[in-house]
């Protein structure tokens, strides 16, 4: 396998489709074969800003990739810790009065991450829509999408008196109001937001992570009560203070092997 990323171009996966979020001219969403140049635009093309760290790890933007353990981490700060939430991760342009924490990454780099790492949008989550109006039927979506769309989020920062660094699965972080239990575990989706008149959504909505379904967020809670926008608060007690930075750590829950085996078989192909 040839060196994961060169100057000029992006050298990855035969077959993987990176949306960019550019112009639908300039190659919004681009069937990636082997090497492929970056078309030029006003705006500065997400791929071109990847820079290899070191032999495993790459920085896109304010993301950080690492091949060999398969997270994605980035760096955010707590604003909502008591009151109704609807969001885990917005920007600081986005839904702020409902989000747990807000980063400086832009979503369009953290779906790249994302398809980068193997995982599969899973549209089944969302609603099929009439004559702009959503329908009782949901979108579907392959076995093998559902499975390589699921992630954990484990939550990380140094409490300010005890200078001891705390660690929670974002799930602990979260209970539901009804039921007085926190979130099921492991139950975080990759959907990839979508493209609306040349644009991709979750850039102009600056939404990165939802609660309550959003399918123009690039991912999304899964578990039950992912509908109802009245359920979520944050376990107050658990929370890190209002303003405190904190590192979220994004790991695939589906296994290894299953991103390898598609890559050899592609490679397979090229022979």
């Amino acid at each position: 396998m040839r060196s994961f990323i060169k100057p000029s171009y992006l050298v990855i996966f035969s077959s993987l489709v990176i949306t960019t979020g550019l112009p639908m001219s300039q190659a919004q969403e681009t069937a990636v074969v082997d090497e492929v140049q970056i078309a030029p635009t006003a705006e500065v093309n997400p791929m071109r800003q990847i820079k290899k760290i070191n032999d495993t790890t790459y920085q896109l933007g304010e993301i950080t990739i690492n091949k060999k353990d398969r997270t994605i981490k980035l760096d955010a700060e707590t604003e909502i810790t008591a009151e109704l939430v609807e969001y885990v991760l917005v920007t600081a342009e986005g839904k702020i009065h409902e989000a747990l924490f807000i980063t400086k990454a832009r979503p369009i780099h953290l779906n790249i991450a994302f398809k980068l790492l193997g995982y599969k949008e899973n549209k089944s989550l969302f609603r099929e829509f009439v004559k702009n109006m959503p329908t009782n039927n949901y979108q579907t979506a392959t076995d093998e999408e559902k499975l390589k769309s699921l992630f954990s989020i484990n939550v990380s920062w140094v409490d300010e008196e005890t200078k001891e660094t705390m660690s929670h699965n974002l799930n602990d972080l979260i209970i539901n109001e009804q039921t007085k239990r926190t979130m099921d575990k492991s139950t975080w989706s990759y959907g990839g937001s979508f493209m609306y008149q040349g644009k991709y959504v979750a850039e102009m909505n600056h939404d990165l992570i939802a609660i309550f379904t959003d399918r123009g967020a690039v991912a999304n809670y899964a578990g039950s009560g992912r509908e109802d926008d009245t359920l979520w608060h944050p376990v107050t007690e658990k929370m890190p203070a209002r303003g405190t930075k904190v590192t979220l750590t994004i790991t695939p829950d589906f296994p290894a092997d299953a991103a390898k085996k598609e890559v050899e078989g592609q490679t397979e192909e090229k022979k």
